[in-house]
């Protein structure tokens, strides 16, 4: 490129105009979003004063947080002499970088039964670097969880699920550590609820933010409701305010009015098991909650107007205690309890044990009324949502997120670090992490100490059968068309269950059936016509189950739909509105099922 201080022509009389453009002008321009960080390197290369120019901070970080605003939140806490030219070199393929190494465990993981956490090592190395490459990592891996071309690359979204979960869960275990490493008075509810939430709901934005402001706007509401002269009208109330008992009951009767009577908070007790029960921004948003979400919400609020209640880990409910002749951390026998799920109920403990039914079953022992610490109150929610998911999929599926949050809460425990590396050996997974889980765990007796040998046996023995984590997998020979004639179906043919009705998709096939003789007696394939001699294939079914289902019971659907089963995108790459186009990996285990598939597609469904 020509030297713009050398860009004189005889139109011009000779004159270089380029040097009368002010600089500011120039960086303006440069600053531009059409023009990539190549065009400005390339710019800047042309001549000394325009290498001067592009030798601008903070030309650079201008550009850099044009093209990625995910990132200006960490300008303001990023020092002024930062090197914002040294961020866009290590940033600027970042996202390509990352795409690829998303893109590349389909071929390294489809013939395991899970992803092991190994197979992300370069995309942690890459997330860890520094708080920049954390956030664009994380921007990256969401954009391709949200895209909005729904029915294509769902093989990179599946996977890039899994990056995202694992990238956002490790965060999160540091968190939590945080967490429980302050004093237990300084451990709010509100924010363990908030790093609950976001441990369950990995691919949606962080809800901190709403939620605290939301909390606060209920808390001003509540505050505008006393008197002027209450103690916690003076100021911004942080911490415990000074109160008598009748000022601390001016300050529950508030709150009541505006949680209960004027927002219409409420327990929700006709759909009591939905999990949204359990989210707080969810929570806030639908105004209905479960004993131990409400408690946590009112608790929020009244801490902010210098009250303190202590959350009652009470058998099948949830309750707050107020010391109401203390300052709320004092053990005293002066205890009320606020039922929030019956409308903020303020009850003596006499009340409380009349009014249980459930205590004649279990007797009653004055512990349950005790205070509980915040991490048994995330033990319990994460209890309860277990018990939700489980009941969901009928002991289907294991529930991961929950088993991995119960180690983290309880990494001492043996029963609840055990069910999390069993699960874990079982799937042959995660070896490196269940080791690394063992040492935490503090046995209480013989047969404790002697269960954790064992599992670190068992370990080095799956180390040594199944070989490195991140080994390259074995790939079983092809099944071809011409050599089992009476395959009707292929992969990606969405159809429908003769007896059951259900939608499903076929993602593998075995020309006769292939399970055990007691599967076939308890499924009843000998009562059908066929019986096993006959093709049966893997369908994922429209209610995330996976099935595995005899020729003669399926048939072709009247019109193709989207199958919602979360392992969709393991096996297909893309829905057509007809079908569904299988990935390379599965395409190599049936390399003739992609034509039959589409070919028979289009007689069915044409345009």
């Amino acid at each position: 490129m020509a030297d713009p201080a050398d860009n004189t022509n005889a139109d011009t009389g000779g004159v270089n105009f380029f040097v009368f453009i002010p600089t500011e002008i120039i960086t303006l321009v440069l600053t531009q979003p059409d023009l990539s960080f190549r065009d400005v390197v390339n710019f800047g290369a042309t001549c000394k004063s325009c290498h001067s120019i592009t030798s601008d901070n903070e030309l650079w970080k201008v550009k850099l947080l044009t093209r990625w605003p995910c990132l200006r939140h960490f300008s303001e806490t990023t020092k002024p002499t930062s090197a914002w030219l040294d961020h866009c070199r290590q940033l600027h393929n970042l996202p390509e970088t990352a795409r690829d190494l998303v893109a590349c465990l389909s071929a390294k993981c489809f013939h395991k039964e899970e992803v092991t956490y190994s197979h992300f090592k370069p995309l942690k190395e890459l997330y860890l670097r520094n708080e920049l490459c954390r956030a664009l990592t994380d921007e990256v891996l969401m954009a391709i969880v949200n895209d909005e071309k729904h029915h294509k690359d769902l093989t990179l979204r599946y996977y890039a699920q899994k990056a995202l979960r694992y990238v956002r869960h490790m965060q999160l275990r540091q968190e939590w550590q945080a967490y429980f490493g302050l004093p237990i008075e300084q451990q709010k509810l509100l924010e363990g609820a908030i790093l609950f939430e976001r441990w369950y709901n990995p691919f949606s934005p962080s809800p901190e933010e709403s939620v605290r402001k939301e909390v606060k706007e209920i808390a001003e509401r509540a505050r505008r409701k006393l008197k002027t002269d209450h103690p916690c009208c003076h100021g911004n109330v942080e911490g415990v305010v000074e109160m008598t008992p009748n000022q601390c009951q001016d300050v529950l009767d508030a709150v009541n009015e505006v949680l209960i009577k004027e927002m219409n908070f409420q327990g929700n007790s006709e759909d009591y098991y939905n999990e949204s029960n359990s989210f707080m921004s969810l929570v806030l948003t639908r105004k209905l909650g479960i004993p131990i979400t409400l408690c946590i919400l009112y608790e929020a609020v009244v801490r902010r107007l210098g009250l303190v209640l202590r959350p009652v880990n009470f058998p099948g409910h949830f309750l707050l205690r107020w010391n109401y002749s203390s300052d709320g951390f004092k053990e005293l026998d002066t205890n009320l309890f606020v039922d929030v799920f019956k409308k903020g109920h303020v009850m003596t403990s006499a009340e409380i044990l009349m009014g249980n039914a459930r205590l004649d079953l279990l007797g009653f022992r004055p512990e349950y009324l005790n205070a509980c610490p915040p991490r048994d109150v995330f033990r319990r929610m994460t209890a309860n949502i277990m018990h939700l998911r489980h009941g969901i999929s009928h002991g289907r599926t294991s529930d991961f997120d929950g088993l991995e949050l119960q180690a983290v809460l309880s990494p001492e425990d043996f029963d609840t670090v055990m069910g999390c590396v069993k699960c874990y050996v079982e799937r042959h997974i995660n070896y490196t992490e269940s080791l690394a889980m063992l040492p935490a765990v503090r046995p209480q007796n013989d047969m404790e100490i002697m269960g954790v040998a064992i599992f670190r046996e068992m370990i080095d023995e799956a180390i040594q059968k199944d070989g490195e984590e991140d080994a390259e997998p074995t790939m079983p020979a092809p099944k071809r068309r011409e050599d089992n004639e009476e395959v009707a179906y292929a992969v990606g043919m969405v159809m429908k269950h003769r007896r059951y009705n259900y939608s499903c998709v076929i993602y593998g096939w075995d020309p006769v059936c292939k399970l055990s003789r007691q599967w076939q007696h308890q499924m009843g394939v000998h009562r059908l016509p066929n019986q096993e001699k006959q093709p049966f294939y893997n369908v994922m079914v429209e209610d995330s189950s996976s099935r595995y289902a005899a020729q003669e019971n399926l048939d072709f659907i009247d019109a193709p739909i989207t199958i919602s089963h979360p392992e969709v995108g393991r096996y297909f790459q893309e829905f057509t509105q007809k079908c569904y186009l299988p990935n390379a990996e599965l395409a190599c285990q049936y390399p003739d099922d992609v034509a039959v598939t589409t070919q028979k597609a289009a007689e069915l469904y044409p345009e």
